[in-house]
């Protein structure tokens, strides 16, 4: 079973979340569990202190990504990481094929773009698809959200070591 790390921080348990909410959630919860804050107390006290301040950071990092928020989401769902369907694949296959063929900053640059466009459609989506409970669509979507993800990952490597034109 795993840790509601929504609970943990005092948020409705919903993909969409405020970043301001979870910033204000997080840095109170810090402020309450901070290990310096158990300095003059005993060993168990201090060691209970330094296990929250870690899982409170374990999930404002987590829920601060949308793409393992939605993962995350899934597994409390009690859905497994699953294959995606051929149509993501496809996708996939195509956008990768296109970066590796990609000749200019300029050509890189428009990917990154179409990418980051195609991020921001799979965010909208899950939440409605969580929203709507359709725990399957949320879950290829998902899928979707991860391979971009990756993609543009290999992308701002490639950019940032100049390794294009």
């Amino acid at each position: 079973m795993f840790e509601d790390y929504f609970s943990l921080l005092g948020l409705p348990l919903q993909f969409d979340v405020d970043n301001a909410q979870l910033e204000q959630a997080y840095f109170a919860a810090q402020r309450t569990w901070h290990p310096d804050r158990f300095a003059g107390r005993g060993a168990e006290e201090k060691a209970r202190a330094m296990m929250q301040a870690t899982r409170i950071n374990d999930a404002y990092h987590l829920l601060k990504s949308p793409l393992k928020r939605a993962r995350y989401m899934l597994q409390l769902r009690g859905v497994e990481q699953g294959a995606a369907e051929p149509e993501i694949l496809m996708e996939a296959m195509e956008q990768r094929e296109r970066f590796e063929q990609a000749k200019t900053l300029q050509d890189i640059v428009k990917i990154e773009k179409e990418i980051s466009d195609s991020i921001i459609l799979c965010i909208s989506m899950l939440n409605e698809l969580f929203n709507a409970k359709d725990i399957i669509g949320a879950g290829q979507v998902a899928l979707r959200f991860q391979y971009l993800e990756k993609l543009a990952e290999e992308i701002r490597i490639k950019k940032l070591k100049g390794s294009v034109t």
